[in-house]
């Protein structure tokens, strides 16, 4: 959505060093009229205390966009269609950007996909942004614009202790946003503890909201970490059947 920034901080190598990568993306131009272009940017930061190696960024390119190009700090190919973007190393305090630019072919909502991996993560993470697309500029200017941040609160954590997931939707737009659905999955290193205002206290899964321009809604789930490794969660941002996956990754000592 408008300047959609959504963002990812996971840690892995639980000993002498730990590399902590945090990853962000978002759209330069939303709302976008059909045939306009958009560029998406990819940061990624080591805010660890180790280098992080043989860094993968796959940017999955939508069926209802045509690539023009891509740029940055890192060498890149194209596979299958596909932006593979590729860094040998990545030291602490260290950021690489890369620039995806695409064209869009018609109107509705345009998903972006990127997978991030290392060599020290045991599991990938995977970011999507939403790029809304009319038929008019004043169209365009009606439409909604939705921002999500999620995070985790502690991390790394020991075994038995716990952490909590804070995800944050605001409308950015100046049209009002319905039937906004959340839901999410706890990694299986993890056991739920509480979700607040959640339909179901043992699921991750909120009631349909309504988002008025500038209104924010805040959501938490903690979770207790019952077993080491590297746990990823899953949440789903839902609007009119188009599903935006948000991941974060927790590391349990």
């Amino acid at each position: 959505m408008k300047k959609l920034l959504c963002f990812v901080i996971f840690l892995c190598n639980l000993f002498a060093g730990m590399p902590a990568l945090h990853v962000s993306m978002y759209d330069t131009e939303d709302c976008v009229v059909a045939g306009g272009a958009t560029a998406y940017v990819i940061s990624v930061r080591n805010e660890g205390t180790s280098d992080c190696s043989e860094i993968v960024i796959k940017n999955y390119i939508s069926s209802e966009v045509r690539l023009l190009g891509a740029k940055g700090d890192l060498k890149y190919e194209i596979i299958d269609g596909n932006v593979v973007f590729s860094h040998k190393s990545l030291s602490p305090g260290e950021k690489i950007t890369c620039y995806v630019k695409v064209k869009t072919t018609k109107k509705g909502l345009v998903k972006n996909t990127v997978v991030v991996s290392c060599r020290e993560f045991l599991k990938s993470i995977t970011i999507e942004e939403a790029t809304s697309v009319a038929t008019s500029i004043t169209s365009a200017r009606d439409r909604w614009g939705i921002d999500v941040i999620c995070y985790d609160t502690d991390n790394p954590i020991a075994v038995d202790e716990s952490t909590t997931y804070v995800i944050g939707v605001r409308n950015e737009g100046i049209n009002t946003c319905k039937g906004i659905i959340l839901r999410g999955s706890i990694a299986e290193e993890m056991e739920l503890i509480s979700v607040e205002n959640s339909i179901n206290k043992n699921e991750v899964q909120f009631a349909p909201f309504t988002l008025k321009p500038g209104e924010k809604k805040i959501f938490e789930v903690t979770a207790v970490a019952k077993r080491s490794g590297f746990a990823v969660s899953s949440f789903i941002l839902e609007i009119d059947s188009f599903k935006i996956k948000e991941q974060e990754g927790t590391t349990i000592k």
